[in-house]
């Protein structure tokens, strides 16, 4: 009789825990990052001699359905996808920067100058004309100044962006060595909780898409954490990152508290600092090349020239100017525009000589063996072309990443449909253990009364 009721009673016991499962499935069916549990249900046999004898059923744990290596193979991917996609969103910014507001590039611009000295060469003596191209000229100059102005602003933004991403980090790997504490003490208890295991799992999703790392899990249950194949995370004890940086160089690098210098290799923070230190300065560095290619090489034809009055040479640009930065025009042009010198010889003011000598440097091949359209092109082209190069790498990263995740939530995700089902089986086997019981306290009674 006392196996009976023991078998009724253990069955009951793990039916009622099976359902409290699967409610929990239901109730966390939308709850992102959740993994399915599963009650693991086992024979509770008692041994004697060369035989046993049934107990009825245990629930002998509760297993979280989730694929590590899964895991680890998506955060991999995220590493890609986090360095693609921050890196795609510089240079959208950068795209931006290197186009007028009205939506004209500086291609369009410097054309749009030349176009006024080809028109001033027709007549050299109109005032309007020369106006017209101080005008221009200034434009010219001013999207020069601005375009570089906007390259340094996006600059900072990037080191802001890195600098907030290494606080974020910094974070989280105090959030892993936190809740490897939580997952050490119910391991001691010889308990499981599914939910420290399931927000760490999304802490280094989070820390994927920030920075490469490498992932260790110990016999404890800990995940020890890796970047740059130096120790960040182990059991409870980690590691703060610091940035140590250097503006003037374009300088930008990461350090652990230990003063150890690490590398990020990929993720979001990899690509601020990559953008940081040769993307936007490599974009500057173009922007005044061709700057100051462009002054020197129109100075040394409009200062062997004259204007309409006092026949002195002047340059064209202001003496001050060394780059795209503060390129000017000659404020004495800008002033009085009669002193464009349009002539080759002073007091002909109907001499277009060095006019046209201006407007034939669009066809010069005078910058590093292009002209300053292809090299404006080529400039302005630069984002563009590594957002097509960017996009195509994302869209593979994304298709693998998308595959891993349909894995993970074939194993982790919750079908309420099943769920239900589970609840209907369990609420039956409840039942029926229940019957089981009245059963045997009948017969207990029958025994009692016959005693």
């Amino acid at each position: 009789m006392r196996s009976i009721f023991e078998i009724s009673t253990r069955g009951m016991q793990s039916a009622r825990t099976a359902t409290e499962v699967a409610s929990n499935n239901i109730a966390n069916a939308n709850t992102p990052g959740y993994s399915r549990q599963v009650p693991v249900i086992r024979e509770n046999v008692q041994k004697f001699g060369t035989g046993s004898v049934g107990l009825g059923v245990n629930v002998v744990t509760i297993e979280r359905m989730r694929n590590e290596f899964i895991d680890q193979q998506i955060n991999r991917k995220q590493h890609d996808i986090g360095n693609l996609s921050e890196k795609a969103s510089v240079y959208r910014l950068m795209e931006t920067a290197i186009t007028a507001s009205d939506g004209a590039g500086l291609d369009s611009i410097i054309g749009e100058f030349f176009n006024a000295f080809s028109e001033l060469s027709a007549n050299p003596q109109d005032l309007n004309l020369r106006t017209t191209l101080a005008s221009k000229a200034e434009l010219m100059t001013e999207t020069f100044r601005s375009t570089d102005t906007d390259l340094i602003n996006l600059s900072e933004q990037v080191f802001e962006e890195a600098n907030n991403r290494i606080t974020r980090i910094n974070q989280l790997l105090g959030d892993i060595a936190g809740l490897n504490g939580e997952i050490a003490v119910t391991r001691s208890a010889k308990q499981i909780d599914h939910n420290a295991l399931d927000q760490r799992t999304a802490a280094l999703s989070e820390l994927a898409k920030l920075v490469d790392f490498d992932t260790l899990v110990s016999d404890e249950g800990a995940t020890e954490v890796r970047i740059g194949g130096i120790s960040v995370v182990s059991g409870q004890e980690f590691q703060t990152l610091r940035a140590e940086t250097d503006r003037d160089s374009n300088t930008f690098r990461v350090r652990l508290q230990n003063g150890k210098l690490i590398d990020a290799a990929k993720g979001e923070l990899a690509a601020n600092i990559e953008m940081f230190e040769e993307g936007v300065p490599e974009a500057r560095e173009k922007l005044d090349r061709l700057s100051v290619a462009m002054m020197n090489r129109i100075d040394e034809i409009h200062e062997f020239g004259f204007g309409l009055e006092d026949g002195v040479s002047r340059s064209f640009f202001d003496a001050t100017s060394t780059g795209a930065a503060n390129m000017k025009v000659n404020a004495a042009l800008l002033e009085n525009p009669a002193l464009i010198a349009a002539s080759s010889v002073s007091g002909e003011s109907g001499n277009n000589d060095r006019a046209l000598e201006i407007i034939a440097l669009q066809d010069e091949p005078f910058i590093e063996g292009q002209t300053i359209s292809s090299r404006t092109v080529e400039f302005m082209s630069v984002p563009g072309n590594k957002l097509n190069e960017i996009d195509r790498k994302l869209e593979a990263a994304n298709a693998a990443k998308d595959f891993l995740v349909n894995r993970q939530e074939q194993l982790s995700g919750v079908s309420i449909d099943e769920e239900l089902g589970n609840m209907i089986k369990f609420q039956n086997s409840f039942q029926a253990s229940a019957r089981v019981l009245d059963t045997g306290r009948k017969m207990f009674d029958t025994l009692l009364s016959i005693a």
